[in-house]
């Protein structure tokens, strides 16, 4: 017997005959914000490069730039310091290696580019209108509906989120 078939021909419910169906009812389930309420676990710890580099966006979005530039002055410099024929031969491991070198410069300079032409959007948030209120069904659980009443605090704490509506 295939495993599909296997659970196919099992009834959920063990009292039930397998040609008789239940009706369905809909169970409808609403959780909207208490100001009363809140988050009451353990708060997370600051991360402290993650706030510098929120608070400092541009000079973060400009540093491959910065750092592609002086890595091809570099480069350039070193070639000329060096004493080595300006021309690139495949000939020496010094002319790979700076043509490697260069190559990752010019990368880093174009990533800095693309980083500096993309812009995250920012999301407003948008008040609800109508009568704050929390409906959950009777019928279900007090475990679900905890984790309801959580998901909801969640959502409405880290996002723009304003309603939840779980059917």
């Amino acid at each position: 017997m295939e495993a599909g078939n296997f659970l196919r021909s099992m009834p959920l419910n063990p009292q039930i005959p397998s040609g008789h169906h239940l009706p369905s009812f809909r169970q409808y389930s609403r959780v909207s914000a208490n100001s009363q309420g809140g988050y009451k676990g353990p708060m997370p710890k600051k991360q402290l490069i993650a706030d510098w580099v929120s608070n400092n966006d541009d000079a973060v979005r400009s540093l491959p730039i910065y750092v592609g530039g002086i890595s091809l002055l570099g480069v350039l410099f070193n070639r000329t310091a060096s004493g080595i024929a300006p021309v690139a031969d495949a000939s020496s491991s010094q002319s790979r290696a700076d043509l490697l070198t260069i190559g990752l410069a010019v990368t880093n300079i174009l990533a800095g580019l693309v980083w500096l032409s993309i812009r995250p959007k920012s999301i407003s948030v948008v008040p609800p209108r109508g009568v704050e209120c929390e409906r959950i069904h009777s019928n279900i659980p007090d475990v679900v509906a905890s984790e309801l009443k959580w998901a909801w605090e969640s959502l409405s704490t880290v996002t723009c989120c304003r309603s939840f509506y779980c059917i």
